[in-house]
C-alpha cells in the first residue's frame, strides 16, 4: 500500500486516511502504522511495466516505483518547444482491473511531447509500445494479460539512446515463466533466476547473488529463503566430492 510519497506518486491513494493520526507529543514523531483490515481477491485484467516518459491515467489499481536512477540532459519535446532536464529513469510496474488501451496512453504521453512518435508491437497475451522523439528512445511500455518479468535493467539502458530494434525486441523478449516461485518481490527474483545462478556457478555466495540478482538488497524479508538455496547448494557440491 502507498503509505509513502503517496502525494507525489499515489494521489488517489488513501490508505493513510484510515489509519490513525497519533503522534508523540514531544518529538512529533508519528506512530507505528497498523489498522484492522480485510483482504480479498481483486481480477485483474492488464498488468504493465514502463519506463522513461511518465504518464497517468485516471486509476491505478496498483502503482509501485523501482530501480529508480536519476540522470540529466534528456532532451524533451514540450509544447513550448525544446528542453533538456532531470529526468527519472526507473521501472513503474502496474495493474488495473479493466484492460489498458494503447490509445489512453498515447494520448497522455502526446500531451507533453507532441512529437513523440509510436512503434506498437502486438503479441499473444497484450502488447508492448516504444515511443520515439528524435529517433530516441524515451519511453518503453509493455502490458499483459499476466504479470510481467522483464529485465529491468536492459529496458532502463534503452532510454535516451537511439532506436536499436534487435535490443529493443530482446528487452521485450525476456519475460520468464511465471510458474516459477517468487522469492524477492522488491526486485521480481524468481526461484528459477536463483536457480540459474547456482547452477552456472560451483560455488555462490550471497554477497555474489545479492550482487548478481539484488535479492535481499531491500527489505531483506526474503533472505531466510534465498539462504536456504545458498545451503541447498553447499549441500549438493560434498556430495558431489
Amino acid at each position: 500500500m502507498s503509505m509513502h510519497w503517496a502525494g507525489e506518486y499515489g494521489k488517489t491513494s488513501q490508505v493513510n486516511r484510515v489509519l490513525k493520526g497519533v503522534v508523540d507529543p514531544h518529538s512529533g514523531q508519528p506512530a507505528f502504522k497498523s489498522q484492522a483490515i480485510s483482504i480479498y481477491a481483486q481480477t485483474v485484467a492488464s498488468y504493465g511495466i514502463s519506463t522513461g516518459i511518465n504518464f497517468t491515467l485516471k486509476h491505478w489499481d496498483y502503482l509501485s516505483l523501482q530501480h529508480v536512477q536519476f540522470q540529466t540532459g534528456m532532451q524533451t519535446q514540450a509544447k513550448a518547444g525544446s528542453t533538456t532536464s532531470n529526468f527519472q529513469k526507473g521501472i513503474w510496474r502496474f495493474a488495473h482491473s479493466i484492460a489498458i488501451s494503447k490509445a489512453e496512453i498515447q494520448a497522455q504521453i502526446k500531451a507533453t511531447h507532441p512529437r513523440c512518435k509510436f512503434l506498437s508491437l502486438d503479441h499473444e497475451q497484450g502488447w508492448s509500445m516504444a515511443g520515439l522523439v528524435n529517433d530516441k528512445v524515451v519511453s518503453v511500455i509493455s502490458v499483459n494479460d499476466q504479470p510481467l518479468k522483464l529485465a529491468a535493467e536492459a529496458l532502463i539502458s534503452l532510454i535516451n539512446q537511439p532506436l536499436n530494434l534487435t535490443q529493443l525486441l530482446s528487452a521485450l523478449s525476456s519475460n520468464q515463466s511465471q510458474n516459477s516461485k517468487l522469492i524477492c518481490s522488491c526486485f521480481r527474483v524468481t526461484e528459477a533466476d536463483i536457480l540459474q545462478v547456482l547452477e552456472e556457478r560451483t560455488s555462490v555466495s550471497l554477497a555474489e547473488l545479492q550482487t548478481t540478482l539484488k535479492c535481499g538488497t531491500n527489505c531483506g524479508s526474503c533472505l531466510p529463503e534465498v539462504n536456504r538455496y545458498l545451503q541447498t547448494q553447499k549441500i549438493d557440491v560434498l556430495a558431489v566430492k
